[in-house]
């Protein structure tokens, strides 16, 4: 399978077990196809501390909640692996479901936080060319335990306000909260 296909399919994984809240489940399956990769990258992500990142971005999540206007319909957490996995939280004026096909709606913000560093990903030398499949579940699984990660975070906070995380150029981006 090539690399693309094991990502696209990944990714679409990751977002039906978020909207079952299966998350879990999925898990051990990545981690596995990680470890058939490269067992020693597959153990340092499975082993990162996420403790000061974690209090970090609650506390960047939470400057955005007390910060935002009504205009705020949405929170989208963007990263960009090919920039040393920096990131940042925009407070989006519109959004669509995911049944809409259309992720403009990130695109349009009104206020932005710096998010913090992700611990360690940029000294693993995770190969985000995806040039193989290898890469491909490498970095899949890098997503999964940040996707992981955000929803912890997120789930004590979740206002009115779907929160949702990709990185740069994900399409679809991925929603972690859904507000009926």
């Amino acid at each position: 399978m090539d690399a693309l296909t094991v990502l696209y399919q990944g990714m679409d994984r990751i977002q039906q077990a978020i909207d079952k809240h299966q998350l879990n489940r999925i898990q051990n399956d990545f981690y596995g196809h990680c470890v058939k990769q490269n067992k020693i990258t597959a153990n340092k992500i499975r082993e990162i501390s996420w403790t000061c990142y974690k209090k970090e971005m609650d506390h960047q999540l939470r400057m955005l909640l007390s910060s935002k206007n009504e205009d705020v319909k949405a929170v989208y957490y963007e990263y960009d692996p090919d920039n040393s996995w920096t990131g940042a939280i925009f407070a989006c004026r519109s959004y669509n479901q995911l049944n809409k096909e259309d992720d403009d709606w990130a695109c349009d913000w009104n206020d932005s936080y710096s998010a913090p560093i992700i611990p360690d990903y940029d000294n693993l030398n995770i190969d985000v060319s995806l040039k193989d499949e290898q890469s491909a579940w490498i970095f899949l699984y890098a997503i999964l335990v940040l996707t992981e990660t955000y929803i912890d975070i997120v789930n004590p906070l979740c206002s009115n306000l779907p929160f949702c995380i990709g990185f740069h150029d994900q399409t679809p981006i991925t929603r972690c909260t859904y507000i009926s």
